[in-house]
């Protein structure tokens, strides 16, 4: 990095509601934030029957 670089260090916290095992239902736009993303965290509201 050359000196007169500026490092931004902000993040970018994205929220969304999708079928995740379904990628083809995913927007582009969402689909192109989560392939670029450094971290993604999934909920998993599945409930099994006992």
């Amino acid at each position: 990095m050359r000196e007169d670089e500026t490092v931004n260090d902000n993040g970018r916290l994205v929220l969304a509601g999708a079928p995740i095992g379904q990628t083809g239902d995913a927007s582009p736009r969402l689909r192109e934030a989560l392939e670029t993303a450094d971290v993604v965290a999934a909920e998993d509201t599945r409930r099994l029957r006992r």
